[in-house]
């Protein structure tokens, strides 16, 4: 009788453990209705119907003739405008990046031009314009740090696309 217990206790151990495993996703040992391991099938799928292989001929000219197009897409005047959206330095080089709103081209000028306050030192850039899928920006102003002492600066940027104009001010310091 005390081994019957023993083996009883030992299998509703095994079936509780069992239970618990497959609540928790560890097991499956019960086929499921999942819809993650249907999700992650479809994945599987969809990678192998990805074409590795070289892009054909047309493919290329499609992709170059894109890249040389003029792709000036301007939305209303009152929201061309233009934001410095990070200026930052370490021992080497002085990095300002932008980004233009309201127009998407990759036939604009930005020029910046950086004013020591209380100096007449003065420094100009120019860069080319990049179009991105919604907006577009100043291809980055690398400046290095050779050209540009300690103090504190006024970064202008003033972006021409078209007939279109618009300029935007940051103070900052460098130590």
């Amino acid at each position: 009788m005390k081994y019957l217990f023993v083996i009883i206790s030992f299998i509703f151990i095994a079936l509780l453990s069992l239970c618990v495993l497959e609540r928790l996703n560890i097991t499956n040992f019960i086929k499921k209705n999942n819809s993650q391991t249907d999700t992650q099938d479809d994945k599987s799928n969809l990678i192998q119907k990805i074409n590795y292989s070289s892009p054909t001929q047309e493919q290329i000219d499609s992709g170059n003739h894109n890249k040389l197009q003029d792709n000036t897409n301007t939305t209303d005047d009152s929201l061309f405008s233009a934001a410095i959206t990070s200026i930052n330095y370490d021992a080497n080089s002085l990095h300002i990046k932008s980004i233009i709103n309201g127009v998407i081209s990759n036939n604009g000028e930005c020029k910046l031009t950086l004013k020591k306050d209380n100096s007449s030192e003065n420094l100009e850039k120019k860069v080319n314009t990049y179009s991105l899928p919604n907006t577009s920006t100043c291809k980055g102003f690398d400046i290095n740090r050779s050209e540009i002492t300690n103090g504190k600066w006024t970064a202008i940027i003033t972006v021409n696309i078209g007939d279109k104009t618009t300029t935007v001010i940051k103070k900052f310091s460098l130590e």
